[in-house]
């Protein structure tokens, strides 16, 4: 009889930035509205990186990876309206669990 090994899944830690968020053009998106530094920035997001926290204000959270924790740069869910980027500098300690 031949044993198998269990495969262990190890799942990413998941985050989240806050944001405001708003309905998308298509129905499977949202736009969103997040807070980098001193300056606001855009981009679409697909609803399943959105947790939508209060439908009245809009508030949200935003899906993030961490890309490099040392250097503190995370992945954002699409590209900024602003200036087409997709990786951000933000304080890693004060990101949210998702």
């Amino acid at each position: 009889m031949a044993r198998t090994a269990a495969k262990t899944v190890r799942r990413e830690r998941e985050y989240a930035i806050p944001g405001k968020c708003s309905p998308g053009m298509f129905p499977s998106e949202y736009a969103v509205t997040i807070q980098l530094g001193d300056k606001e920035f855009s981009l679409f997001a697909d609803r399943r990186d959105v947790k939508l926290l209060d439908a009245e204000t809009g508030e949200c959270l935003v899906r993030v990876r961490v890309f490099d924790k040392k250097k503190q740069i995370i992945s954002l869910p699409g590209e900024t309206l602003e200036n087409g980027r997709q990786f951000a500098v933000y304080p890693i300690d004060q990101l949210h669990d998702l």
